[in-house]
């Protein structure tokens, strides 16, 4: 799953990519942001818009086990200094998913 809201073409296979919501170009356009401001807005929306994403990984896993791999943005200051995306992984956890991340080295 690509997170990443300014790789609108994943170099990887990727079942759900969160630019079929949204990308950062777009809300850089809109609300005349830079990156990193474009970057926070889109966490809080996906926050916002978690629905979006419980029903893709719904689609993805079929109601079955699986596993789904997370590929976030790069901006440390999205996991250390902002909210959005942990509270959108401790919701998951709270619906019974079972959710393990790592830190970068430089985060520990």
């Amino acid at each position: 799953m690509n997170l990443d809201p300014a790789v609108t073409d994943p170099a990887y296979p990727c079942a759900i990519n969160i630019t079929e919501l949204v990308t950062l170009e777009e809300v850089m356009q809109e609300y005349e942001l830079g990156p990193n401001g474009a970057m926070i807005y889109v966490a809080e929306f996906l926050e916002e818009n978690i629905d979006w994403l419980i029903g893709r990984l719904d689609e993805v896993l079929q109601g079955g086990d699986g596993y789904v791999i997370f590929d976030t943005p790069g901006q440390v200051e999205l996991w250390t200094n902002h909210e959005s995306l942990r509270r959108v992984l401790d919701r998951l956890t709270k619906m019974d998913y079972r959710v393990s991340w790592m830190a970068w080295p430089c985060l520990l």
